[in-house]
């Protein structure tokens, strides 16, 4: 599986319900939420994809592709988008460099990594001088994908830590060469 294809797995209209453990944190030390999203592919053309890569002041011959995520508002966020976008040296790469961009004004894009595991899971990894992000998604059945999130500030350890189950609301349609099948 390539980082496009599983771009592509993502696409849809999800169900996702998050547990998030504040681990450094007295009292209310975990919450849960839920919410939409709104995962569409984005083609390496694409003009906002174009920007973000001008923005983290990457070369545009080696973009591949990427995501919009929009998210409906919910008692712990805003409703919002981003937009991950993929790099890499071929488009089988099995890693290379991921753009997060949140859509906000004045927001940069955050340079990170994706890699593609050899049990079809993809991890991220995003590193500022302050904070440490670190995801793995995979998909535990064509219209169930759940995510694990890491998350430091400094050098004291993980201070949060997130499970997401997402179920799509509806489902893709058949390709044509599985219809056949």
């Amino acid at each position: 599986m390539t980082i496009l294809d599983f771009f592509e797995q993502s696409v849809g209209k999800w169900f996702s319900q998050r547990t998030s453990y504040h681990l450094a944190q007295q009292g209310q030390w975990h919450q849960s939420d839920k919410t939409d999203l709104f995962i569409s592919a984005v083609t390496k053309s694409d003009d906002d994809l174009l920007r973000i890569c001008r923005a983290g002041k990457l070369d545009e011959s080696q973009l591949l592709g990427g995501l919009r995520i929009e998210w409906a508002e919910t008692l712990q966020k805003k409703a919002g988008a981003s937009h991950l976008v993929a790099l890499g040296s071929s488009v089988d790469a099995s890693e290379g460099i991921l753009l997060r961009s949140i859509s906000a004004p004045g927001e940069m894009p955050v340079l990170g990594r994706y890699v593609m595991n050899p049990d079809e899971s993809v991890t991220l990894t995003s590193e500022l001088p302050d904070l440490y992000s670190e995801e793995r998604l995979w998909f535990a059945a064509p219209n169930l994908r759940l995510r694990t999130s890491l998350m430091r500030q400094g050098s004291t350890g993980f201070e949060n830590s997130s499970f997401y189950s997402e179920i799509r609301m509806i489902p893709l349609p058949d390709k044509p060469e599985q219809a056949a099948a």
